[in-house]
């Protein structure tokens, strides 16, 4: 897999949510999308996302689609925008999505990820 600065396209002043991440998580070796995943989940389905996870791995591959894109991403309101755009264009479906939220919740992912950007702020 490729690091953050590699896939970055554009360098600004700004950091992106995976660089950010990576100068602070460099020597612990956490994968910024596990992490994002984890923190993201909907608290009530998380044991049951992880044996979904064991048994059926690409069931989750949209959410993994999403942080890969919002990883990318330098501000609050990009952030913001592409995960409301994202969750428009790929509707919940299904049981396990729709009614048990067997998914990655867009508002705490927008969330965690603009926690991260506000660790670079601070330093």
């Amino acid at each position: 897999m490729q690091s953050c600065t590699e896939i970055a396209v554009e360098k600004s002043a700004r950091p992106t949510v995976c660089e950010v991440w990576e100068k602070d998580h460099l020597e612990n070796g956490a994968s910024l999308r596990s992490e994002l995943f984890a923190r993201s989940v909907y608290p009530r389905a998380r044991a049951f996302a992880a044996i979904v996870r064991w048994v059926w791995p690409t069931y989750f591959r949209k959410d993994f689609e999403l942080i890969q894109i919002v990883a990318n991403l330098r501000t609050e309101s990009a952030i913001r925008k592409a995960a409301a755009e994202f969750r428009y264009h790929n509707p919940e479906e299904g049981i396990l999505r729709g009614y048990f939220r067997l998914r990655i919740s867009h508002r705490r992912l927008v969330y965690n990820c603009n926690q991260i950007l506000k660790t670079a702020k601070r330093t």
